[in-house]
């Protein structure tokens, strides 16, 4: 068995028991957590590896939420604002944090490297989006690689 499926289905299975939180798939391209419904969906085409490290994230978002007693998510991709930009960017990072401590501490696999390499991308890509909406046409975006 691929290593990361069995590790996302001993996570999935923790944080829906545990936590009753309902996970789901999309073929939105996209994925999320939704408190008021206490769901996170996932795009169903990414690999296992991928998903793992998303299902840490979305639960991120979860332990961030009950850390602040507050949904501090707003959508970057529709705000001008600076203020709900960098709040937003604060937000995803946080919980990329809030996900990894929790796994380090439950002693789920870990594997840094990718981690790192994964979560950089995607926040630079909320980055990049972020600046494209506060900024519009006023700076070139497109310079800007999200790869590693």
């Amino acid at each position: 068995m691929d290593i990361y499926k069995e590790n996302y289905a001993n996570l999935k299975k923790y944080i829906s028991k545990k936590y009753k939180i309902k996970i789901v798939y999309n073929n939105l391209k996209y994925n999320f957590f939704n408190n008021s419904f206490k769901i996170i969906s996932i795009y169903n085409k990414l690999s296992y590896k991928n998903k793992y490290y998303v299902l840490i994230h979305e639960f991120g978002h979860y332990l961030t939420f009950i850390k602040n007693k507050e949904n501090l998510y707003k959508n970057i991709n529709n705000e001008k604002s600076k203020i709900t930009f960098v709040n937003t960017v604060t937000n995803e990072i946080n919980a990329w944090q809030n996900g990894k401590y929790f796994v380090l501490k439950h002693n789920f696999h870990f594997n840094d490297n990718h981690f790192e390499k994964f979560s950089t991308q995607c926040i630079m890509s909320y980055v990049k989006n972020g600046l494209k909406n506060v900024y519009n046409n006023k700076i070139n975006i497109d310079i800007i690689d999200i790869k590693i």
